[in-house]
């Protein structure tokens, strides 16, 4: 998909530029909307080009299909709303530094949660919004995010994955070409909302009704739809998808075929519970304020230092009503309470979508308060703990996740290796000895009323031959501080599992050599399948292993 493709073609309003003629962009144009109608522009003011030329290639030489694109931002939208701008690009929006966090540091690339280093921006980013230089950054910021290296400048997979599966979900690049996740970039990515199909939906006769990656209408908004906000948030936490109560399922039937299928977002959705506040017809931006998405002009190392609506701004505590007033001092302009004295705990809301007056359920007008409210309670939970009716987890998504596991053994494709050792004359040992295994039974497997099924030991599992004259002996893991290489300089120390060292394997072809070695040579009855599923039900052929063979014994 292209970026506003075929928008090249396209101005920004339906006036001219100023001293060319009325007719000079909308002579092609006809029926194009105003994109900006609180003030009136010209075409030429956002896209660049030529008014006065009479043919389309002249005109559009110069021109900007995006003029709101972070590049070039500065110089177009910046010229009006310069604050805004500056904070649009610090914003955690703009170089989702968090995303990246929860894959470096689990992979040793990070030394903290928040130590954050790298931006998904192509330029450095520094603060929007200068700060006195004895005032210190403000809680979870940094001063500085580079860009994230390439794999040949990090030198490691996990960046090389961040960049290919990571950066299509904020402001500075484009999107996959998936059914709903069709955005622009820069202001346009939420300002100017697109169709799930990517169609244009418009009066610009010159604009095709068929091809995707166009925006519905050429207009700029601040009404921002769910399905815009759910361009970028149908992944990570899919914060989008669980508000309306759409859970990604696994696929079926046609479905499985990802790449032929017209599929949201590339996933099959099961319909759960909705956010209550989604039932009364209220959306992301009814809640989520300017200064959550635009920034403040700091750089933040994780979003919840971005966020500052809570639960209590509108709902009160069992202590007070509500006063509109966010955790970092602001108060809400959609939100209303009365100046005086509030009896009767009215609040209301009044949605920045639709413009309907929403009544606020207050917690202090209860006639008694549920169970849970305690006050110790409240002091350490967030609301949606207790009262999120769901939320995805690994499980579902990346996990095969079976609660029936005693009555049904979970299959997964770590249970497949462990059962064929009966099938193919293979013993596990431990400890040096060999461990003896009932047939399988399924009703052995459950425990009794009252009883518990006792933990097998953390081991790792090599495997002999059962007629074989050695024995395998099993080191258990050690854990010990090893130097771990930290990129750009840094040292650091993890702990690594340390196994007893196996000699080198021979190649497949090694095993037909007429001096093989009795540790190399691996008969075709005592090789494991590659996978749970793959060449089931037939011979695997002599010397072909796929490259899982058993352990050579020493």
């Amino acid at each position: 998909m292209a970026l506003l493709t075929g928008l090249v073609s396209v101005a920004v309003g339906a006036r001219a530029a100023i001293g060319a003629p009325a007719t000079s962009c909308t002579t092609c144009h006809r029926g194009i909307e105003d994109a900006h109608p609180k003030k009136a522009l010209t075409c030429t003011q956002c896209h660049r080009g030529d008014a006065t030329a009479q043919d389309a290639g002249k005109a559009h030489t110069g021109m900007w299909a995006n003029p709101s694109d972070l590049r070039v931002v500065e110089q177009t939208c910046g010229a009006c709303h310069k604050a805004i701008v500056a904070r649009v690009k610090s914003s955690i929006m703009a170089h989702r530094s968090g995303t990246q966090s929860g894959t470096l540091f689990p992979n040793g690339l990070q030394s903290t949660r928040e130590d954050v280093k790298f931006s998904m921006a192509p330029v450095a980013t520094i603060p929007g919004v200068s700060l006195p230089k004895s005032h210190p950054l403000p809680k979870g910021a940094v001063a500085r995010l580079e860009p994230l290296p390439t794999f040949e400048e990090g030198g490691d997979v996990f960046f090389d994955l961040l960049r290919k599966e990571c950066t299509s979900c904020h402001l500075w690049t484009q999107p996959k070409a998936l059914k709903g996740n069709m955005r622009a970039t820069g202001c346009a990515a939420c300002h100017m909302p697109y169709a799930e199909d990517g169609r244009y939906q418009g009066g610009d006769v010159a604009v095709s009704r068929t091809k995707q990656g166009r925006p519905m209408r050429h207009v700029l908004t601040k009404q921002v739809p769910i399905t815009q906000c759910a361009t970028c948030h149908n992944g990570g936490s899919r914060a989008a998808m669980n508000f309306r109560g759409m859970m990604e399922a696994p696929p079926e039937g046609k479905q499985t075929f990802v790449y032929d299928q017209d599929l949201l977002h590339g996933h099959a959705y099961s319909e759960q519970t909705p956010d209550v506040h989604f039932t009364k017809g209220m959306v992301c931006i009814d809640c989520h304020t300017e200064r959550e998405v635009h920034g403040d002009g700091q750089i933040y190392a994780k979003r919840h230092y971005e966020v500052e609506i809570r639960c209590e701004t509108c709902h009160g505590t069992p202590d007070r009503i509500a006063t509109g007033v966010t955790s970092q001092g602001r108060r809400l302009r959609n939100v209303f309470s009365p100046a005086g004295p509030n009896p009767t705990g009215l609040v209301t809301l009044v949605s920045k979508m639709t413009g309907a007056t929403h009544v606020v359920p207050q917690l202090a007008a209860l006639p008694k308060q549920p169970a849970g409210h305690e006050r110790t309670h409240l002091a350490k939970t967030e609301c949606f703990t207790c009262h999120t009716a769901w939320a995805p987890t690994c499980y579902g998504c990346h996990i095969k996740m079976d609660y029936t596991a005693h009555a049904k053994p979970v299959d997964v494709s770590f249970d497949k290796p462990r059962q064929c050792p009966q099938q193919a004359g293979l013993v596990p040992t431990h400890r040096g000895r060999a461990v003896r295994r009932p047939r399988a039974n399924p009703g052995r497997q459950l425990a009794r009323p009252g009883r518990a099924v006792r933990a097998a030991r953390p081991a790792a599992l090599l495997l002999r031959r059962s007629g074989g004259p050695a024995r395998v002996r099993l080191q258990e893991a050690r854990l010990r501080p090893q130097p771990d290489r930290a990129p750009h300089g840094r040292q650091g120390v993890t702990l690594v599992r340390v196994l007893s060292r196996q000699p080198a394997r021979a190649r497949p072809g090694a095993l037909h050599h007429a001096r093989a070695s009795e540790t190399v040579r691996v008969q075709a009855a005592d090789r494991l399948p590659v996978g749970p599923d793959r060449r089931r039900g037939r011979r695997i052929a002599a010397g072909d292993d796929g490259g899982r063979r058993a352990a050579a014994e020493p």
